[in-house]
């Protein structure tokens, strides 16, 4: 077996990966914009690439059709659009040949795993389960991350798996077999399966949660399952960054995005090299109409972004300089928190209409009306988190999280409430949630966990707080997968 996050090239190829605890290892990358730019296999199905577009010619599943690329890996996180998807997926941990492997099939409507000992078989179908919302037609992002033997599967910019296998529960085949091994794609339907912008990183991922401190101006990224006087595991921080104000932060695979009041920009830093450093890329200047810039929302490639003196703001999340933004929400001056998920952009004003939440179609522009428009009375509506059927409200004033009906409008009643002394909430801010936990940025030097049906004057399950923290004022929250060298982390696998 390889030790975690190892990289063995065949096939003719060699690579040398150069492994350090300041940065992650090398990530491999195909648009396949001008033909595939990974050394793709090809073993079985005729793949080629139509209009920047790589799918099998001749799909099937007797054998199962395979393309491969020629790394033998371990530890590894593996992301991709798929296109239509119809009965096609990926090959995890496969042997060169495709006869042998993992296989995570996605249809439109659900997707399952396959452990493989042959293309004959015996092989077992681990699990099945339903994807909400279906996935339909155009363009989904999945990723996949190993770590010995746990597989997980991520929708789009989630930060919690929708489905996780653990290889150490299958028997038939054995699931420790299947340690390392090749990455590579699978299509059996006709009109099948297309595949695009793959982004393939070795290396140990975990999940993580990002803090925001307005008062350090630090974001510190700690395991999303840390506990009291936990220490961070990365903090970017320092004059070089110029961060000040922290008012939100957001994750995707390559970059940590921080935003700023006082600032009144949007900085994108490098998520392999966090620490004293300065950004990649920033939008900031007169043609933003940016003002001071509060919370905002990484969704589908764009940044959705609130400002107290202009309108919600959308850019391109690779946006840089002094650029105009592709769309904005002219109603909805003086934004304070947004939450995007489900085609939908929430939007709370706090001072210049503090009791209102706003949703709009996250394709809104001008002066379009919003969908819909609830009000949550009673104290600065500081922080917003969706699901498909809930709305977390978070009032800095009152020191509650109310939870609504995601479709509430109007003086709807709040399902639940969580306030109280026993909750410990106090000049809280934003609220995110992870793997069905409530998380609030309570800005008197702590996070807090609940419980995501939490409610009434309860006590929290975790805080988060402690001098080896350094968290001061934490206001703004995010969670993503961070793929970090194994030298950084010595794990037990969860």
């Amino acid at each position: 077996m390889l030790t975690s996050g190892r990289v063995l090239w065949g096939l003719g190829y060699a690579l040398l990966l150069a492994f350090s605890t300041a940065s992650a290892q090398s990530v491999y990358t195909d648009n396949f914009d001008a033909g595939p730019q990974l050394p793709w296999s090809n073993l079985r199905g005729d793949w080629q690439v139509v209009a920047g577009e790589y799918a099998a010619q001749a799909p099937g599943n007797t054998p199962p059709t395979a393309t491969l690329l020629p790394m033998e890996l371990s530890d590894f996180s593996f992301e991709l659009d798929l296109l239509d998807a119809a009965d096609g997926g990926l090959w995890l941990r496969t042997d060169p040949t495709a006869n042998s492997g993992v296989l995570l099939v996605v249809f439109a409507d659900r997707l399952y795993w396959h452990v493989i000992s042959s293309v004959g078989g015996p092989y077992t179908i681990y699990q099945q389960a339903s994807i909400t919302p279906s996935l339909g037609a155009g363009a989904t992002r999945l990723r996949v991350t190993a770590r010995g033997p746990i597989l997980r599967a991520y929708l789009r910019e989630s930060a919690t798996a929708i489905t996780t296998l653990d290889l150490r529960t299958v028997s038939v085949p054995p699931g420790l077999n299947y340690l390392s091994g090749c990455v590579g794609l699978y299509d059996n339907a006709a009109p099948g399966t297309r595949f695009d912008n793959v982004r393939l990183q070795p290396g140990v991922p975990i999940e993580v949660m990002a803090v925001g401190d307005a008062n350090t101006g630090a974001v510190h990224l700690f395991p999303a399952g840390a506990e009291g006087n936990a220490e961070p595991i990365a903090t970017l921080a320092g004059p070089a960054t110029g961060l000040l104000d922290i008012r939100g932060v957001a994750m995707d695979a390559d970059m940590l995005y921080v935003s700023s009041g006082a600032g009144q920009y949007v900085k994108a830093f490098a998520l392999n090299n966090l620490g004293n450093v300065a950004a990649t890329r920033m939008i900031r200047g007169p043609t933003t109409g940016l003002g001071s810039v509060y919370q905002f929302a990484l969704a589908h490639d764009e940044l959705y972004v609130s400002s107290d003196t202009g309108p919600v703001s959308v850019f391109g999340a690779r946006d840089d300089g002094d650029v105009a933004p592709r769309r904005t929400i002219t109603a909805m001056t003086g934004a304070y928190a947004l939450d995007q998920s489900l085609g939908e952009v929430f939007v709370a004003r706090h001072f210049v209409d503090a009791d209102s939440i706003y949703a709009y179609a996250d394709n809104a522009s001008g002066a379009a009306p919003p969908l819909r428009q609830l009000t949550a009375s009673g104290g600065a509506n500081l922080g917003l988190a969706s699901t498909a059927t809930e709305l977390y409200v978070s009032q800095y004033l009152n020191a509650k999280v109310q939870v609504y009906a995601r479709n509430a409008s109007g003086a709807a009643v709040p399902l639940r409430t969580i306030a109280g002394p026993a909750t410990g909430l106090g000049a809280n801010a934003d609220v995110a949630l992870w793997n069905d936990q409530l998380y609030v940025a309570n800005t008197i030097g702590q996070v807090l966990v609940f419980a995501s049906g939490a409610n009434g004057d309860v006590a929290p399950l975790r805080v988060i707080a402690g001098p080896a923290t350094g968290l001061v004022a934490p206001f703004a929250l995010a969670f993503g997968v961070w793929t970090l060298p194994d030298a950084i982390l010595a794990d037990g696998f969860e």
